[in-house]
């Protein structure tokens, strides 16, 4: 029997599922829209095309030149020459819906499940056509961000694998970057993304910052770990005490959650996170499967109404991958 079908010559990049990813891939939408409906969540199917100015708003791109990271549209033309793209992020394309039907509702809590489309290149191994599962809440809802997670924790009970769950708030990142001259903070981030320690060096000595600067972007993204880690910030962050705040709310926050992790040097992909931020991986193959957060007044890219969001999003198709990379 052939295992591999060596004599076609099709390009990768796109994965055929064969009836036994399909069958999971279908036994999962089922139980997560069960979930998500009983708790009376409205089902948002966007279109597959919208403008490229509209996916533009939410990359960020401290990292130039970089295809294994910044994140690439299919684009395509309509028959007026307008510039169209391949959907790749549905956060903006709900906000986007939201937005023409905000006169009828103050708030609402979409939930998809549907596949976005990166054009990663060829060898890096990342498949380009992504089946996510997500929720997005637009407007104000109390206590959000523990309800959101708790929401989150209770879909990853659906998979079979134990995962590491990672908080670290965008807000801090903001408030950190301050402290620097501005013509520097693209490269701070890629080095915070990457956790370059050496690149953050190289920073530190070509722009002659202080002693105290150089220490705090050397050894935050060093600071890994539990609710314990607010000790070593508060020493570190002894001198910007709201700063340091940011991150003794955040803590306080989930401080019910003793199983998470905290890394404040944490940098998400997407530019429209203002507040607390999260991640999971899969913990025998270190997979990303999951990632959210708060992203308030991202509405103001797109209009004049300041609204509070958040939102995360589950990669479906790491866990239909899974089951063969381990059998």
């Amino acid at each position: 029997m052939l295992t591999k079908a060596k004599y076609l010559s099709i390009p990768s990049g796109f994965e055929y599922y064969n009836l036994q990813k399909i069958k999971r891939l279908n036994q999962y939408k089922k139980k997560i829209q069960e979930i998500l409906e009983s708790k009376g969540m409205i089902e948002f199917i966007p279109p597959l095309l919208d403008y490229i100015d509209l996916f533009s708003l939410t990359s960020n791109s401290f990292i130039n030149g970089n295809s294994s990271f910044i994140e690439k549209l299919f684009e395509v033309k309509d028959s007026n020459g307008e510039l169209l793209a391949i959907r790749s992020d549905l956060t903006v394309m709900a906000m986007k819906s939201y937005l023409y039907h905000a006169q009828k509702m103050d708030k609402i809590q979409y939930y998809y499940i549907q596949p976005v489309y990166r054009d990663f290149s060829k060898g890096t191994g990342l498949n380009r056509e992504i089946y996510q599962a997500g929720v997005e809440w637009i407007g104000k809802f109390d206590n959000r961000i523990v309800i959101l997670f708790q929401l989150a924790l209770e879909l990853m009970e659906l998979f079979p694998f134990r995962c590491s769950y990672v908080f670290g708030n965008a807000f801090f990142i903001q408030e950190l970057l301050k402290l620097f001259p501005q013509k520097i903070h693209k490269d701070i981030l890629s080095g915070l993304y990457f956790k370059d320690i050496h690149k953050l060096k190289e920073i530190c000595s070509y722009f002659s910052l202080s002693q105290e600067l150089s220490n705090l972007l050397t050894e935050i993204p060093l600071l890994i770990g539990d609710q314990s880690i607010k000790k070593e910030y508060k020493i570190l962050l002894k001198n910007y005490e709201d700063i340091y705040k940011i991150i003794d709310d955040t803590i306080d926050t989930l401080k019910m959650y003793d199983f998470i992790l905290y890394d404040f040097s944490l940098v998400r992909e997407f530019s429209y996170y203002t507040g607390i931020i999260f991640e999971a991986y899969l913990n025998k193959t270190n997979s990303k499967v999951l990632t959210g957060g708060i992203y308030d007044n991202f509405s103001l890219q797109l209009s004049q109404k300041e609204i509070p969001s958040c939102g995360f999003a589950l990669n479906l198709s790491e866990f239909i991958n899974i089951i063969e990379v381990e059998s």
